[in-house]
């Protein structure tokens, strides 16, 4: 999986628990295998959930966060959610 990444599964949706980062079952990341791809960096590593279930959310585990500045983390990955069963197509965000 991707280095410091966790991926939790489901197969009828994610949880507020888990979309908070919280809760238990969370495991490595995969490598996705989906044709999809960012238009900015098509080279960028895709990682999945290792259990291939249609949901997922991620998380990323750091060092102590500062209570002015988080410097640990440099980018978000956001996922649009749907209601139907189609693929979306994630963007990058780079924190300052």
């Amino acid at each position: 999986g991707s280095a410091g990444w966790e991926a939790y599964g489901s197969s009828s949706g994610v949880d507020s628990s888990h979309q908070a980062g919280l809760g238990t079952g969370w495991s490595t990341t995969c490598v996705s295998q989906s044709g999809f791809y960012l238009v900015s960096d098509s080279k960028t590593d895709k990682a999945w959930v290792s259990s291939g279930l249609q949901h997922a959310a991620f998380r990323l585990l750091s060092g102590a966060l500062s209570p002015t500045r988080n410097e640990t983390y440099t980018h978000f990955m956001v996922y649009a959610q749907s209601t139907l069963a189609e693929q979306t197509t994630p963007a990058t965000l780079q924190m300052v």
